[in-house]
């Protein structure tokens, strides 16, 4: 219970500058920029905040079991292009770092027949950028001495905190793990779908005439492989995984559990 309080106060440690800043998401000084092709810019955009913001395994499939469980802290950085011009006109500061940290506290629990749940909170730092997910895992494999664990999810993840700005992502994937001793390597491949729709007045800086905008995205789906190992210590765990796709986020969890 200790190791679960201290990972909880990390958390809240590492929470507490996820005041609105320089990285709040600034829809209006984006259209702004753009107008003409303000939706295609957008889609861009959406694609990138896909890839951050859905709901990264950092778990081999092997089920926790129904007395299991796994609560921990961890953090996804994501490689952007800072130089694309979507990403310099979203922002306030109109400037982003080459890797987009999101931190996440994240919890599973395991259930009969193989099943597993989670959820996950997360955002991204001096932002107005929070989210919140779930997941339900089902372990075709249990794994063994001999056999490998594999197994299926699906996900859902929410943009909460932009009032003008409707996001949301939907995965599924499949993947599996073979534990060795304290380290268990597991690789997978899924399918990340993304929505996004804004709606806001805009008003023209020149004329002060008001435009009623309103930005969606297409049908927005990207493959992913995923590559990852777990290190277990009694009740401890570090998890680490690289996620590939149009983009590539680098993601690292510490927790507690058994």
């Amino acid at each position: 219970m200790r190791k679960i309080t201290g990972i909880l106060v990390l958390f809240l440690a590492i929470w507490s500058p996820a005041i609105a800043g320089g990285n709040d998401i600034n829809l209006k000084q984006f259209y702004g920029q753009f107008r003409d092709t303000a939706n295609s810019q957008f889609n861009s955009l959406c694609k990138d905040l896909g890839q951050a913001l859905n709901f990264i395994p950092l778990a081999p499939p092997e089920p926790y079991g129904i007395t299991g469980f796994d609560v921990g802290v961890g953090i996804t950085l994501l490689k952007i292009n800072q130089d694309s011009d979507y990403w310099k006109y979203a922002t306030s500061d109109m400037e982003q770092p080459p890797m987009l940290p999101v931190p996440k506290l994240s919890a599973q629990k395991g259930l009969p027949l193989g099943l597993d749940v989670g959820a996950v909170l997360a955002f991204i730092p001096q932002s107005n950028v929070n989210l919140v997910g779930a997941e339900l895992r089902w372990a075709l494999l249990r794994g063994g001495f001999v056999k490998p664990a594999i197994g299926i999810r699906g996900s859902y993840t929410k943009l909460l905190g932009i009032p003008h700005l409707n996001f949301q992502t939907e995965t599924i994937d499949a993947s599996i793990s073979k534990q060795i001793a304290i380290i268990t390597p597991y690789v997978g491949v899924g399918q990340v779908f993304t929505q996004g729709k804004a709606s806001f007045d805009y008003t023209d800086p020149d004329t002060n005439a008001v435009t009623s905008v309103e930005l969606n995205t297409k049908a927005l789906s990207e493959t992913r492989g995923i590559a990852g190992i777990r290190l277990s210590m009694l009740l401890l765990s570090i998890t680490a995984e690289v996620d590939f796709s149009r983009i590539i986020s680098y993601n690292f969890k510490l927790s507690a559990g058994f």
